[in-house]
């Protein structure tokens, strides 16, 4: 588990008997619900990105809650389900999840799968702008364009 998380500390995960999960930080084994927040958020965003054979899977929001540092860590598993098969759909309004996202997809074969999708209202309706990755890329880094605002 620790090398899947990438997180300092965490050792393993695991189930008593009553099915009360546990994390085992630094050789003590302790309840989830004593972690923090962004510790149980991560670790079910890990859960769900890992299901064996998932076709789909919605993260609504991924970033509520969770450590700066833990974004990186979820990005890479995004990418992950994806080259395993997944389709990975995610809704954020963070920018630093969608940055963090563009960088886990480079150099890593799906470029040309990644889509960017951003609605916004006109005139009370819903417009979708679809980029594929390079246009992001280039609306992102070269503009300095936040994605999230149109």
């Amino acid at each position: 588990m620790r090398k899947e998380l990438g997180v300092e500390g965490v050792e393993d995960f695991r189930v008593d008997g009553r099915g009360i999960p546990y994390v085992r930080f630094r050789d003590e084994y302790v309840p989830l619900n004593v972690v923090g927040d962004g510790t149980r958020l991560l670790l079910l965003g890990v859960a769900a990105l890992s299901c064996l054979g998932a076709d789909l899977i919605i993260l609504d929001d991924p970033e509520v809650h969770l450590h700066p540092g833990y974004m990186d860590v979820l990005s890479r598993c995004v990418v992950r389900a994806a080259k395993d098969g997944s389709q990975v759909f995610i809704s954020t309004h963070s920018i630093e999840i969608i940055d963090r996202v563009l960088e886990a997809v480079r150099g890593r074969g799906l470029e040309g799968e990644l889509r960017v999708l951003r609605m916004k209202w006109i005139e009370r309706e819903l417009k979708v702008e679809t980029m594929d990755y390079k246009e992001a890329i280039e609306e992102h880094e070269e503009i300095q364009a936040d994605l999230r605002i149109p």
